[in-house]
């Protein structure tokens, strides 16, 4: 059994949060940033232990439209054209125990879809594998950009080839309907 609880107005578990994912890709990311949406730590029940955890901001700026190298021209001009009340980003994602990331998948899809916006911004380290075998398998992204990332733009030691791109809310729907009934998710 999964809780899921919202740690927004806590200083501490936000900065605890920030350190647990910063594991997962070596760049701690303000506390302040994750108010900009809805931050959850995901607990097993059974023994109160921290499973896996994920952010969705909706407020911009968007930390990916910053990341963005200003050559990326095909990107920055989708970014123009789209309202930034239709964008959201998914951040701080990780899951420590896989045994739970169908539900932790089915929750953030969810949680996703209560936004009722048009696309979801994805933005990852290519190096980074599961990851890349996550996004791209399961929700097939529109590419935007893949390259090197805005260097003028914090401390992106860990990521040297950035992959940028969207999903729709359509795809979004699709995924979670076909998520209890995947037997692929060996990542």
């Amino acid at each position: 059994m999964l809780a899921f609880v919202r740690i927004n107005d806590d200083d501490g578990l936000l900065q605890r949060f920030s350190k647990l994912f910063s594991e997962y890709i070596n760049i701690e990311l303000p506390i302040n940033y994750f108010r900009q949406g809805d931050t959850y730590f995901v607990y097993n029940k059974l023994d109160d232990t921290i499973v896996g955890g994920y952010t969705i901001i909706y407020l911009p700026p968007f930390r990916f439209m910053r990341l963005l190298p200003k050559q990326a021209d095909f990107a920055q001009n989708f970014l123009k054209e789209q309202p930034l009340n239709d964008l959201y980003e998914v951040n701080g994602f990780f899951i420590k125990n896989p045994a739970f990331k169908v539900k932790i998948f089915e929750k953030l899809a969810s949680d996703s879809l209560k936004l009722n916006r048009k696309n979801l911004l994805l933005f990852y380290d290519l190096d980074n594998i599961k990851l890349h075998y996550t996004w791209q398998k399961k929700l097939q992204p529109v590419q935007l950009y893949t390259g090197e990332p805005n260097t003028e733009y914090g401390n992106l030691q860990s990521h040297k080839n950035i992959y940028f791109g969207y999903v729709s809310r359509e795809k979004i729907i699709k995924f979670l309907a076909q998520l209890k009934s995947d037997s692929d998710w060996n990542f």
